[in-house]
């Protein structure tokens, strides 16, 4: 039984100086640049339409053509009576809004119907970055 309790005592020891070093290891090396992740589409739908509406919109968003750090987040808030407020918001502003009456069938229509509408909202966001940036500062050509 000694003999065991001595073998663990070392193993616990080895073990818990790798750990040290490592921490050490971690703490002592400089953070290198943080990894950025752009084009995020969230879903935070709570319904079946809502979530319908999240994947045709996600499935007919594809690859879009402005230059900008952008997170889309697809919200929903039910509602037993009018349905569910579906909302688009691009960086906490929101770009389109409407409510669905539940068990319309109208959740996909509606989602290819606002990609062409939040595209256009993101070049909105994209030119008026580069007003404030001062790009488009001159003569006007």
């Amino acid at each position: 039984m000694l003999k065991i309790n001595n073998m663990l005592h070392g193993v616990w020891r080895k073990l818990s100086a790798t750990i040290v070093t490592v921490i050490f290891i971690m703490v002592a090396t400089p953070a290198k640049s943080q990894v950025e992740i752009n084009g995020l589409i969230i879903d935070e739908s709570r319904t079946v339409t809502g979530r319908e509406f999240y994947r045709e919109f996600f499935e007919s968003w594809g690859e879009p053509t402005v230059d900008i750090t952008y997170d889309i987040v697809i919200k929903e808030i039910p509602d037993a009576r009018w349905g569910s407020m579906l909302s688009i918001d691009i960086n906490g502003t929101t770009a389109w809004r409407k409510i669905l009456q539940p068990r319309s069938g109208k959740a996909r229509e509606e989602a290819r119907a606002s990609v062409p509408q939040v595209r256009r909202f993101l070049e909105y966001l994209r030119t008026s970055t580069e007003e404030k940036s001062g790009d488009l500062v001159g003569d006007g050509y």
